[in-house]
């Protein structure tokens, strides 16, 4: 995948996860990114676009995996506590985000109940 449609600041970011995945580094925190790029960004507009994919283990600690180029398959630090085998509590790649993905389940609306019948459903004539 061509880095030509990159942004210099996307480019930046790619550079630093790249960077960090190389040398088994945590992944950077959003506002250490924001120290290092100099203005807020968002790391999940690169996974959406497939440039790598993002991994949630917990509130605080997210596992970047390069998805092109030459450090494909190349991933930043994973948890202390990481045991093989663990999923991530939710992730980032080009489908979207499995926090709404996965985890939306829509409920049918007749099990849906307010506790008492709803002002059309009464017959307010008496």
């Amino acid at each position: 995948m061509s880095q030509n449609n990159l942004t210099e600041g996307e480019r930046k970011l790619l550079t630093i996860l790249e960077n960090a995945a190389l040398d088994n580094e945590k992944c950077p925190r959003n506002t250490e990114l924001i120290t290092m790029l100099n203005k807020k960004t968002s790391i999940d507009s690169l996974a959406l676009r497939g440039y790598y994919r993002i991994d949630y283990y917990d509130e605080y600690w997210r596992v970047v995996t390069i998805l092109t180029g030459p450090h494909a398959g190349k991933s930043t630090r994973m948890p202390p506590d990481f045991k093989e085998g663990t999923n991530p509590n939710r992730s980032v790649t080009t489908k979207g985000d499995t926090a709404t993905i996965q985890h939306h389940r829509p409920q049918p609306t007749n099990k849906v109940s307010l506790g008492k019948p709803l002002p059309w459903e009464t017959d307010s004539r008496g």
